[in-house]
């Protein structure tokens, strides 16, 4: 582990960016997360309880959640916002971000006093370490397009030297490293790179750039473009193999779990406690005689009343699976128009969803042609 510190703390400074600034900047590239508790890296976490400025969360207007230094010195922010910190000269004497993530809106309130060149950059000095230790990869293009700060992650996910980045190459020349790196996707001649980094760059200003890049050494970085404060572009580089992978054992798997219920003959129905329809299989789309499955248990009893005789069983399949309590596994017969008696089994599952299976006598059953008579 090479040691980036006075490094880190020199173009930290230079750029004087404010602490204030990059939890705005960070929330930005996160603001899909719906709470602090569950969706922020833990380092994060930690840096926005810890943070040396006031940081509080309001939904709909009331506050929910502050940091400690807004617990110790104002505790009534819990109560009352940012009105609790007028003073008594009708002024606010902070400076105050404010970032929307889904329907929570988070403040960061920096003293005014604070924002001077000396104390801001012993403010953003302090932090330096906090920001070398975390494991997203970041690196910020001053509006000249040139690499004005960067993380020791960065170097970390890319195999960039942390000397050439010290020279702080440009976003083209920072481009054109991870293509001679084999780290982006390569299209099939250089005017394509060059067309591919002009997009990249006019995408990541319009706050749209994300894409997955699947590195040689088979990881998958996700990389995120956003506008930067100061005129300039930030990109974020986070490692999601696992993420990735997970994904895809989890589609292989589900899959398979398909070819195989739909190898069944007996139709199978797969709701959940709202009443949505989560799965089926094949044997069920002959036995409604349509690929089109609806998408909520209402609409599709509409359906088996029209195929079926008259029966009160459809009301109570409805009943059941928003039943939550005292579940437990029921069975019924319905009939065709034929005189075809069909077996319903409906079984709850412990996450609330129930599996329906319907059974057909072996001899009207015929997966291929639908159901049909053997005498036809």
């Amino acid at each position: 582990m090479f040691n980036l510190q006075s490094e880190w703390v020199i173009i930290t400074a230079a750029l004087g960016l404010s602490l204030l600034f990059m939890m705005c900047l960070f929330l930005r590239i996160r603001r899909a997360a719906p709470d602090i508790g569950t969706s922020l890296p833990p380092t994060f976490k930690y840096l926005l309880k810890s943070a040396p400025f006031l940081t509080w969360a309001e939904r709909a207007g009331k506050p929910l959640w502050g940091n400690t230094l807004v617990k110790r010195n104002h505790p009534d922010v819990l109560h009352k916002g940012q009105e609790a910190l007028i003073d008594d000269h009708g002024r606010i004497p902070y400076k105050i971000c404010k970032q929307t993530l889904g329907k929570t809106d988070y403040f960061f309130a920096l003293e005014e006093s604070k924002t001077n060149p000396v104390v801001k950059d012993k403010f953003v000095q302090t932090l330096s370490v906090t920001f070398a230790q975390m494991q997203l990869g970041l690196a910020i293009f001053d509006d000249n397009g040139q690499l004005a700060l960067f993380n020791p992650a960065l170097s970390q996910h890319l195999n960039l030297s942390v000397e050439w980045m010290l020279k702080k190459p440009s976003l083209l020349s920072f481009l054109d490293q991870l293509r001679d790196l084999g780290t982006l996707p390569e299209p099939k001649d250089y005017a394509s790179w060059r067309n591919t980094f002009k997009s990249i760059e006019r995408a990541a200003f319009k706050d749209d750039y994300q894409q997955d890049w699947l590195l040689p050494d088979g990881r998958t970085l996700r990389v995120t473009g956003r506008p930067h404060l100061t005129k300039g572009i930030v990109f974020i580089f986070e490692d999601v193999t696992s993420i990735v992978q997970m994904s895809e054992d989890f589609q292989t798997k589900t899959n398979e779990l398909m070819t195989i219920l739909n190898g069944a003959s007996t139709g199978l129905v797969m709701i959940d406690s709202k009443g949505n329809i989560l799965r089926y299989n094949h044997a069920f789309t002959k036995l409604l005689n349509t690929d089109k499955i609806p998408d909520t248990v209402i609409d599709l009893t509409r359906i088996l009343q029209e195929i079926f005789e008259p029966t009160p069983v459809w009301g109570d399949l409805r009943d059941f699976v928003v039943e939550l309590e005292h579940r437990a596994t029921w069975q019924a017969d319905v009939k065709l128009p034929q005189d075809i008696s069909v077996s319903l089994v409906c079984t709850p599952l412990s996450n609330g969803n129930c599996l329906c299976e319907f059974t057909l006598p072996q001899t009207f059953i015929n997966i291929d042609q639908g159901i049909a008579c053997a005498a036809e």
